[in-house]
């Protein structure tokens, strides 16, 4: 008959104790109230996330609406008169 090991649901880097359960045996938490905990903190750190990256899409987007409006000038060419173009078949003697 063969005989399987349960293997350890952790990692293996030695501190594989879940997060709820780090709660449980510090505080007077039950474990449904651990995870729930757990589960709030992941909430918020997910939002906090979604709300940098809201500010910074409305960042580039108002950077993109006052690049859009105020268009920076092309150089202005200097015009070149037709006796300037002249100039190149007839050279200025001195």
């Amino acid at each position: 008959m063969r005989r399987f090991f349960l293997l350890s649901p952790d990692n293996g880097d030695g501190g594989g104790s879940p997060p709820a359960a780090g709660v449980v045996a510090g505080g007077s938490l039950s474990e449904s109230d651990a995870a729930e905990l757990v589960r709030l903190r992941q909430e918020k750190a997910d939002l906090g996330k979604l709300v940098k990256d809201r500010e910074t899409r409305l960042a580039e987007l108002e950077d993109e609406n006052r690049r859009l409006k105020n268009p920076v000038p092309p150089a202005v060419a200097q015009k070149r008169s037709f006796l300037d173009g002249l100039a190149e078949f007839f050279p200025k003697v001195d």
